[in-house]
């Protein structure tokens, strides 16, 4: 994976989308990043440390996150709140995963500009169907940030109703 521009007005296999898994448990973070992998994604790497999740954003412009929000070492919820600008852009597409039913994480995720929530033990098709969600959440941005709100409502009010 080479560092670029984050230009993501348009993906081809020559331009796919730069993934980063960000998880706290390392065989199911691997998984999930193994997974795209084998799906044809080739731009993936992962890790397990919160603290990293910045300084490998800076260096190769992630398109799209799979954020454990669990994570130790560095809140999720900051994570997130640093990300706001790329998620006000549509330039970055964070995809926040919980554990089973935990609702108020999800809403909160949500709230603080995640575009979709999924389980953390999501499984290889799941995953690959949250990818195709990111790029297009992706290429409908315009910059435009009541994008953000008015979807993430929608899905925090979707949250209320199931839990």
């Amino acid at each position: 994976m080479n560092p670029a521009k984050n230009d993501q007005s348009n993906y081809t296999p020559a331009n796919p989308p730069r993934i980063l898994v960000a998880g706290e448990n390392p065989a199911k973070t691997h998984e999930l990043e193994g997974s795209l992998k084998a799906r044809g994604f080739k731009n993936v790497r992962s890790t397990t440390d919160a603290r990293e999740i910045v300084p490998l954003f800076d260096k190769w412009k992630f398109t799209i996150l799979f954020l454990d929000m669990d994570m130790p070492n560095v809140p999720s919820p900051l994570i997130l709140a640093h990300f706001s600008k790329e998620i006000r852009e549509h330039t970055l597409a964070i995809i926040a995963q919980t554990s089973y039913k935990n609702f108020i994480m999800a809403e909160r995720a949500l709230v603080l500009g995640a575009m979709d929530v999924c389980e953390i033990e999501v499984s290889p098709t799941e995953a690959q169907a949250r990818v195709g969600s990111a790029i297009q959440w992706l290429k409908r941005g315009s910059g435009n940030a009541s994008n953000v709100i008015d979807f993430n409502a929608v899905r925090a009010e979707r949250l209320r109703r199931i839990g």
